[in-house]
């Protein structure tokens, strides 16, 4: 019962965002698909990301709001290692310079 409230009350303020304009809607069908892509012509530089992540990752820099995070995260993979490897994994752990994010982005 809990996590249909959860999913209701995370439903009616999507709603209300997009009603606002306040979410992207490229960025929102990102959130709920990851992005599709058939190919990723840059390889990881990373061997502890899984593939899929970076692919995704990848597909996240051709949006606007996220666009360079792919050549930022190469530059800070170390930052990013310490987020991945966190066991409470918040967005306060990227410092705002390297990932400037909104409210909803930074989840």
């Amino acid at each position: 019962m809990v996590c249909l409230q959860l999913l209701f009350s995370f439903i009616l303020c999507v709603n209300i965002l997009k009603q606002n304009q306040e979410i992207d809607d490229d960025e929102w069908r990102f959130l709920l698909t990851g992005g599709v892509g058939l190919e990723n012509p840059h390889s990881s530089p990373t061997a502890w990301l899984p593939a899929q992540s970076w692919d995704e990752l990848c597909r996240l820099d051709d949006l606007p709001s996220f666009r360079n995070i792919r050549k930022t995260f190469i530059k800070y993979k170390e930052q990013w290692r310490a987020f991945y490897d966190s066991q409470v994994r918040t967005v306060s752990l990227i410092r705002a310079d390297i990932l400037p994010l909104d409210p909803l982005q930074s989840h």
